[in-house]
């Protein structure tokens, strides 16, 4: 799973390929994600390095709302889809 959205990296370059690559579940009951933005499909494939990176993190007392069924990455990208820099015009890739 990925998504697609044109964010502009700290280097003047839109990143489109958008991959969720990290989930730290922490001590206090919250969840940390990274989610890794590529130039494209192929630039991570062909292991390029990442143009930017954001983390977001879900409280303890929002883990329920967030994932009624318990974490799952659908969950997860449908939860990044509701942030800001991908609220509108992101794609899911499968």
């Amino acid at each position: 799973m990925a998504l697609l959205q044109n964010i502009q990296s700290q280097y003047g370059v839109t990143t489109t390929y958008w991959k969720l690559t990290s989930v730290v579940f922490n001590l206090d009951g919250s969840l940390t994600m990274q989610v890794n933005g590529y130039f494209d499909e192929a630039a991570r494939t062909q292991n390029y390095g990442v143009m930017k990176q954001i983390s977001y993190t879900v409280n303890s007392t929002d883990m329920a709302t967030v994932f009624p069924s318990g974490f799952n990455l659908v969950a997860a990208y449908a939860y990044v889809k509701t942030q800001t820099e991908f609220s509108f015009g992101s794609v899911d890739l499968f």
